[in-house]
This record gives C-alpha cells, sequence and structure tokens, in this order.
C-alpha cells in the first residue's frame, strides 16, 4: 500500500475511534442524567419591596341532613336511631352529588402587599385588604353581590412567611379575617429538600375555619405533593395535591357523649414562580363529611353535614 492509501486507512480508524468514543461519553452522560435527575429547590423568598396583588375566591357548600337518609339523599339500611350512641365509624366518602339543598356562600376578597422583610428562613408583609364581596344562595343559585363594608382600621394586617409556604397571620382583625382564613389554607407545602420531576412530599394540612359563614371545620388532611412539571426554563414549577381525611371521636365544641366520625378528600395544585420566589397560583378543593351521633341518652337524632370548599387564589 502506498503512502496516501496508508493515511486513509489511518484517518478512517482514527474517525472510527473517535466516533466508538463520542457514543461510550453520550452513552455514559445519559445514563448518569438518568441515575441523577436535575433536582431544585422550591422556596417562598419575595424581593423586599415587592408588591403583591393577590385575588381570592373562595365558594363554601353546607347540608345538614338526617343520617338515616344516607350518603347522596339515599337511604341507608341500619340508619342510627337508636337512643344508644354507636362507636364512631368515619362514614364512606365520595364527592357531593345532591347539591340542590345546599346552602352556599361565595366570597372574593382582593388585597395587596409589600414585602417589608425577607431572609432564608422567614418573610413579613403588610397586607392590605381592598375589597369583599360576597353572595348567598341555595342549590348553587346565588343572589346578588353584596360589598362589605371595612373600617380602614381593619384592613392592614401583617403575615409572616416561612420559606416552605406557611402563612401567619399575626394581628388579625374584623376586616381581615377572611384574608386570614385564606392564608391558613396555606399550611407548609413546599419540600423541605431539593426535589426532581415527579418527586414526592407529604405535609399535614389543617381544614380552615370559616368566618362569616358560622362553619368551623376540625381535622388534618395527610396531603401528598408531587412535583408534576417545570416550564419556561425552569421558572414555573406545577405542583399537584391529593389527601384523605378520616377522624374519629368526640369535638370539643359538642356535648360530652356526643361521638363524631368525619371523612374528607382534598386534591388541587399550586404554581410555584421561582424568579418572584412566591405561589402564583393555588386550587384546593375539600369536601368533607361529618356524622354527629348524640350521647346516650339525649333524644336528638344523628345528622350529618357535607362540606365542600372551593378555594382559587391567584398572585400578580
Amino acid at each position: 500500500m502506498n503512502t496516501v492509501g496508508e493515511l486513509r486507512v489511518g484517518a478512517l480508524l482514527a474517525g472510527s475511534a473517535l466516533l466508538a468514543a463520542l457514543s461510550v461519553r453520550n452513552a455514559h452522560a445519559q445514563s448518569t442524567a438518568q441515575a441523577d435527575p436535575v433536582r431544585i429547590n422550591l422556596v417562598v423568598r419575595p424581593h423586599v419591596g415587592d408588591t403583591l396583588w393577590l385575588h381570592l375566591e373562595q365558594t363554601l357548600e353546607t347540608r345538614s341532613r338526617p343520617v338515616a337518609e344516607g350518603r347522596n339523599g339515599r337511604a341507608r339500611a341500619g340508619g342510627a336511631t337508636s337512643t344508644r350512641a354507636p362507636a364512631a365509624s368515619a362514614p364512606e366518602y365520595g364527592p357531593v352529588v345532591d347539591r340542590s339543598m345546599s346552602q352556599s356562600t361565595f366570597l372574593r376578597l382582593n388585597a395587596h402587599s409589600t414585602v417589608e422583610f425577607s431572609d432564608l428562613r422567614t418573610t413579613a408583609l403588610t397586607v392590605v385588604t381592598d375589597s369583599l364581596s360576597m353572595r348567598t344562595g341555595t342549590g348553587g343559585q346565588l343572589g346578588p353581590t353584596r360589598p362589605v363594608a371595612l373600617a380602614a382600621g381593619e384592613r392592614r394586617t401583617r403575615v409572616n412567611v416561612t420559606a416552605d409556604g406557611a402563612m401567619t397571620v399575626m394581628n388579625p382583625g374584623v376586616g381581615s379575617a377572611t384574608l386570614a382564613a385564606g392564608l391558613s389554607g396555606m399550611p407548609p407545602m413546599l419540600p423541605s429538600r431539593p426535589v426532581a420531576i415527579g418527586d414526592k412530599w407529604e405535609r399535614d394540612v389543617p381544614l380552615p375555619s370559616l368566618p362569616m359563614t358560622g362553619v368551623r371545620t376540625d381535622g388534618i388532611v395527610r396531603a401528598q405533593f408531587r412535583l408534576d412539571s417545570l416550564t419556561r426554563g425552569g421558572r414555573l414549577a406545577y405542583i399537584s395535591l391529593t389527601g384523605t381525611l378520616r377522624r374519629e371521636g368526640a369535638a370539643r365544641d359538642l356535648p360530652p357523649g356526643t361521638q363524631v366520625a368525619t371523612s374528607g378528600v382534598l386534591h388541587g395544585y399550586l404554581i410555584v414562580d421561582r424568579t418572584r420566589g412566591w405561589i402564583t397560583e393555588a386550587e384546593t378543593v375539600i369536601e368533607v363529611q361529618s356524622e354527629v351521633t348524640p350521647r346516650v341518652g339525649d333524644t336528638a337524632k344523628a345528622r350529618a353535614l357535607d362540606i365542600r370548599l372551593l378555594q382559587r387564589m391567584r398572585v400578580r
């Protein structure tokens, strides 16, 4: 073989070796990427001086009925009509089907907040309620919107927010009670560790008490969160959540001996803007059924209370 031919063969061999090396390196890189996915921190940490404009909507549906009527209006065998209180047993639970007799309350709140202080652990906000209105009705048919008058001194409050998203209203007044209830639906929801797409974590979510409606709930939902996706170059993180509640025993605001069995479901989502360091959108649906059985000797009949709470929050 002449010199030119030898050079060509050498070049071909060298090229083949280079391609093989690149293939091995790419395969190793892909394997490493699959074994070690990109993990990110999800934290609430807005910038000092930022203004956050909050829009909160809350729809509450409640329905009280005899337990003997059964779930969703169907007759239940062996309804609790005995004067003897049976052992509490959490009812089977699913979404309320028949809402024709439910009482509905719709609240809409607009507020703005200024970030006064922020460090690695806590953010302090001054929040001002700009407007509050409500509508009421039966069976999903709501009446006209009624604005709720707020005195100037009732509009302003302070809120502390931890890096994992938990919010605490420091000085709730009459005008900020609805805001406090809405923010109490924001317990620590973000993970304490870096996560990758598909990772899950769990948090305890307390059922909120609702001012202006006369409804006070009592219980903790064990919720599971999942990082579903990242968009806009990783700026927006989409997180879904689901949870269930089962609780049996007595309630502190009912007569001694009264038994309460509660079951519920929770589902929703939230969006974290990692550039702004804030949860900019969230929606949760909580459906709870409580069955109250009077104490032994009480002539009152057992009753059930269905509650469906829908909360939507957006920040711009």
